[in-house]
């Protein structure tokens, strides 16, 4: 019996040198809490500004939109854009005169 006494002490000594005291555990939980705290507070600010960068880029779409329609049903010659012309409003002929222009590449 006291061999099995002996051994169940040393066991309990082990398990007791193992152990992390109910002091230890509260201060590692409350750094883990605090530092997942931080961590939300970061995803937090991060998602607003992903919200107004989205919104942002909502607002760009929408005035492209608008103002391709303005540009498309404008009145032909109006603000130098008429059917046919090129780029910015020149017509393509002004870009490169015909001799510029290689023989197979002309109409």
């Amino acid at each position: 019996m006291d061999a099995l006494e002996k051994r169940l002490m040393d066991r309990l000594d082990k398990l007791e040198a193992n152990s992390v005291s109910a002091e230890e555990f509260k201060t590692k939980f409350e750094a883990i809490e605090s530092a997942m705290t931080d961590q939300g507070d970061r995803v937090d600010r991060m998602q607003t500004r992903l919200d107004l960068a989205m919104v942002s880029l909502g607002k760009v779409q929408q005035e492209q939109i608008a103002t391709a329609r303005t540009l498309k049903h404008a009145a032909p010659g109006a603000a130098g854009m008429a059917s046919g012309d090129g780029i910015i409003g020149s017509r393509p002929s002004t870009l490169a005169p015909e001799s510029q222009i290689p023989p197979e590449f002309q109409l």
